[in-house]
């Protein structure tokens, strides 16, 4: 990772910490949508896919790319390895309605996790499954305001 004021970092990710990352990436967009439209989406079977989140193949560059038309975080993990992210450019507001449920369901998983008072790190991944999402249906409203503003094209 590229520390703070360094330009660029200081070494690539290995192929072992990608192929690693890119696993956890699609486990988590196969428990979210199902490993069935994961396949569909990147033109592959769902072996490519088993074989990919088990660490056994690195998938080509633009399976793992495809990855992103079922889920824009479906790659979060990989892109945190270049110390970057995924932002649709043609990020639209997502269904208020919509985003405003996914937003309660956060806020009663979180006090869920909270009621012993301790949240532990499963309770911490599980979490960040439900916040990924939301931080792209949020981000799009950002930037909805922003090209309203004029602060953004």
């Amino acid at each position: 990772m590229a520390k703070v004021g360094q330009v660029r970092m200081s070494r690539a990710p290995t192929k072992a910490e990608v192929s690693a990352a890119i696993g956890m990436d699609w486990q988590s967009v196969s428990f979210r949508h199902s490993k069935a439209l994961l396949a569909d989406t990147i033109d592959a079977d769902a072996k490519t896919v088993n074989r990919a989140i088990t660490g056994e193949t690195l998938p080509e560059l633009h399976k793992a790319l495809a990855s992103l038309l079922v889920d824009p975080t479906a790659l979060q993990r990989t892109f945190a390895l270049y110390g970057g992210r995924f932002v649709p450019d043609n990020a639209n507001a997502a269904n208020d309605m919509a985003t405003i449920s996914d937003l309660s369901g956060l806020v009663t998983a979180f006090v869920k996790v909270l009621e012993d008072g301790v949240r532990d790190h499963r309770e911490t991944v599980a979490l960040a499954g439900l916040i990924a999402p939301l931080m792209v249906q949020l981000s799009a409203i950002m930037d909805e305001s922003r090209r309203i503003e004029g602060v953004a094209v």
